[in-house]
Order: structure tokens, then sequence, then C-alpha cells
């Protein structure tokens, strides 16, 4: 996942989260220790950063949505479905 300059906090519906890796650039350089501790339902993505996740899928078949939870991006319905 890319941010294209923006702050991100990404919400997959049904699934937890881990947070593997992250690579910043500029003021988050760094993974954090809340971040390596338990599942999330939100990931924070940074401006120029990139997020690697492990997650668990099931036991719902079919999509799944994930979104942005920035309001100026849920406003303009920054939403997708995945398989």
């Amino acid at each position: 996942m890319h941010t294209g300059g923006w702050f991100h906090p990404i919400h997959v519906h049904l699934v937890d989260m881990y947070v593997l890796h992250r690579t910043d650039a500029g003021a988050y350089p760094r993974m954090e220790p809340y971040e390596m501790e338990t599942p999330k339902d939100v990931v924070e993505l940074h401006p120029g950063s990139e997020v690697s996740i492990l997650a668990r899928f099931g036991p719902h078949r079919g999509e799944y949505m994930f979104h942005c939870h920035n309001l100026r991006h849920e406003d303009n319905e920054m939403m997708r479905s995945f398989n």
C-alpha cells in the first residue's frame, strides 16, 4: 500500500491485521512498539510510507471491504472491495 502524500488510517472490515514491516519517510522512520504487539483493526499509513501486513481471512467467504478513516476520504467514498 502506498499513501500518495496523505495520512491514511486504513480499516479492513471483518479482519484483524498484524503489522509486519513499515518503510516510512520523514517524521515516522520506524515501527512503534504498539504496532508490533497486538492485532489491529486500523493500520496507519503515513505520507511516503509502505506497510506490509499479515491478515487472516475467514470464515466469511466473498468480498471484503477496506476504506480510509480520514473523514475527507470517507466523505468521498474512498472504499474498495476485494476477494
